[in-house]
């Protein structure tokens, strides 16, 4: 999961790092974050992230004008003003925003927003995936899964250009999770995410890292149908 912090006073910025390390901590989660000290900078960027914590008046470009351009991108991203003020409430209606902190923002508010950001995350239709190793949770975004690979007890996730992350979980139980997305498993070994396929003939599949696949003979005429399927279903949704 991706968090970006955004104010132009550093010292708010550094608190929300400070107070976001303790919950990643505590709750061992893995939250890649960044800090931009104006929407500019913000805008500047790949504008991928998950989460926006958001200050509401800045110089130049406000919080508002900001988050209407990230909307206007992303309409499943979480926005969260932060303000000294709760006279923009109604305005962030505009915006979709999920919640306000005021300023300034102390710990159990903060933390107490994190679990819902994490449940809005979970269980609302951001297609975000939570995993679990033995060290901590994991929230990998769909579209970031190339493939998942079975080796012995464990299923490793390739991800995120060519990251991976090794669980305790059978492919049939990802399989049950990645029910009617975009994966479809292709060999007893492998799940894969037809959105990662780079090349297809009648044995393999090259995924966009250069990995090749195998097809099983079994299961190559369902994928084929599931591959037409699936995209179809895109195409007409576009």
């Amino acid at each position: 999961m991706r968090l970006a912090i955004c104010d132009d006073n550093k010292k708010v910025c550094e608190s929300l790092q400070t107070m976001l390390e303790q919950y990643i901590e505590q709750h061992k989660l893995m939250i890649q974050y960044d800090c931009f000290y104006s929407g500019q900078d913000l805008l500047d960027g790949k504008l991928d992230y998950d989460v926006y914590f958001m200050d509401v008046e800045m110089p130049g470009m406000n919080g508002m004008e900001t988050a209407r351009k990230i909307r206007s991108k992303n309409r499943e991203t979480v926005i969260v003003f932060i303000s000294a003020y709760d006279q923009y409430v109604f305005e962030g209606y505009e915006v979709k925003a999920f919640r306000y902190l005021i300023k300034p923002v102390d710990e159990a508010a903060f933390f107490h927003l994190m679990d819902e950001v994490l449940l809005e995350i979970k269980f609302g239709d951001k297609k975000i995936l939570e995993f679990q190793n033995k060290k901590e949770t994991v929230y990998i975004r769909q579209d970031e899964i190339e493939y998942i690979e079975v080796y012995g007890r464990k299923s490793i996730i390739y991800y995120n250009n060519k990251k991976k992350l090794e669980i305790y979980s059978s492919l049939t139980e990802l399989e049950r999770i990645l029910k009617d997305q975009s994966f479809f498993r292709i060999h007893n070994s492998y799940i894969a995410n037809v959105e990662m396929m780079e090349k297809i003939d009648g044995k393999s599949i090259t995924m966009k890292s250069g990995m090749v696949l195998p097809i099983s003979k079994y299961k190559a005429k369902a994928f084929r149908e599931f591959y037409v399927s699936y995209w179809g279903r895109r195409l007409y949704d576009r």
